[in-house]
């Protein structure tokens, strides 16, 4: 199975439709559609609306935080639909109440129709409960029960650079407000449904290092494609480069590959050291290692033999950001393109069937309390 985009973007018809709604004003006038004063007026619409939501950051970030919703469940690549569907206009008979449209319909690899909510949770909050209106609530799951669907809420609870999946009956009344729900990150972690979209943990044995050598520093690195490798994710580096995983230097593209995703996009610290040849500085290496809080910490990892890196989609969200953030935080892009399943080919479904792996690789699918994994892909484990 392949995701693929089922509609390309037409600015054409998608702006002409957007020049239609905004020229309502001048549907009386005996005036040419194409006459250049009601294409004026509608400029001038246009650059106001434009100016007013670039003076509202909270809405470029929720936006920006709607399309990375998108953008991980694509590069996730196991569903089998996910589609905008708060988009348009709509029309509903309002005898049981009023209606709102979903972020996003999803159909699930086993078949199931989601809509989806997507909220972003601003550093600044970090882990508080979310509060939200039961109207809106309830708007929404008319709508999907109109549809036979069922609704969740997408957080991306961006101070631990964490996203929860959970259905809306999940929200508990507010004592303090009656038209209040609650969903506390503690609640939503644990009832989080990411994983039936694809979502995983990732564990390696520690440390990660990139190792990079100037060319007339000393010897060159065992040769491989290892510049190439971390090309890949925008690191332009000039010189020889080494990939190293728990001291065992990499040369398969593969583990290169998940190597450096993990390295940069997880969640070990870094720092950078030095490299010596003959008492000369030669290079640097990028050491990424498992964040601990003391010698027990230490003990457990290397009694177990590995150390989680992090989600999938967390890893996913901090490369995401570091392309559509500035270095101080504002939004420079507010979507960026994904490319369908990078994820899922990230380790390979046949990765543990290969031998003389360098790498290992544990992937643990993360289920709620209700839920009974019998897929036996859904927990890879290698030694």
């Amino acid at each position: 199975m392949a995701l693929r985009a089922g509609r390309i973007y037409n600015a054409e018809l998608e702006l002409l439709d957007i020049y239609a709604r905004m020229d309502l004003c001048n549907e009386n006038s005996d005036r040419a559609i194409s006459h250049p004063g009601r294409r004026r007026d509608v400029d001038e619409q246009i650059a106001a609306a434009i100016d007013a939501s670039m003076k509202k950051p909270n809405r470029l970030y929720g936006w920006r935080v709607q399309a990375m919703f998108e953008a991980v469940v694509i590069a996730l690549g196991t569903v089998q639909l996910i589609k905008q569907e708060d988009g348009g206009t709509f029309y509903h008979d309002d005898a049981k109440g009023s209606m709102s449209l979903p972020d996003f319909r999803i159909v699930t690899a086993k078949g199931e129709t989601l809509f989806v909510e997507v909220k972003n949770v601003a550093p600044k909050e970090r882990i508080k409960s979310r509060k939200q209106r039961k109207g809106d609530v309830d708007d929404l799951r008319r709508y999907a029960d109109l549809n036979g669907a069922r609704l969740v809420y997408a957080h991306y609870w961006s101070s631990p650079n964490i996203w929860t999946v959970v259905d809306a009956d999940r929200f508990e009344s507010d004592s303090g407000a009656a038209d209040k729900l609650l969903l506390s990150f503690e609640s939503a972690f644990i009832a989080n449904e990411f994983g039936k979209l694809g979502d995983a943990q990732i564990a390696t044995i520690p440390p990660l290092q990139l190792r990079v050598r100037s060319t007339s520093s000393g010897p060159s690195f065992e040769p491989s494609n290892a510049r190439e490798i971390a090309g890949e994710f925008g690191v332009k580096i000039n010189g020889d480069v080494e990939i190293v995983a728990g001291e065992k230097t990499l040369t398969d593209p593969v583990e290169q590959r998940i190597a450096m995703f993990a390295l940069m996009y997880g969640a070990w610290e870094h720092e950078n050291q030095e490299l010596f040849e003959n008492g000369r500085a030669t290079g640097v290496s990028v050491n990424a290692t498992p964040l601990v809080a003391g010698p027990q910490d230490v003990q457990y990892i290397a009694q177990q033999g590995f150390a989680i890196i992090g989600f999938l989609s967390a890893m996913f969200s901090s490369m995401y950001n570091s392309l559509t953030l500035t270095s101080a935080g504002d939004v420079r892009a507010l979507r960026h393109e994904p490319d369908p399943g990078m994820l899922s080919r990230l380790v390979p479904t046949n990765y543990w069937n290969r031998t003389g792996r360098s790498l290992p690789v544990w992937k643990f699918q993360i289920q709620t309390q209700d839920e009974n994994i019998t897929d036996e892909n859904s927990l890879y484990r290698t030694s």
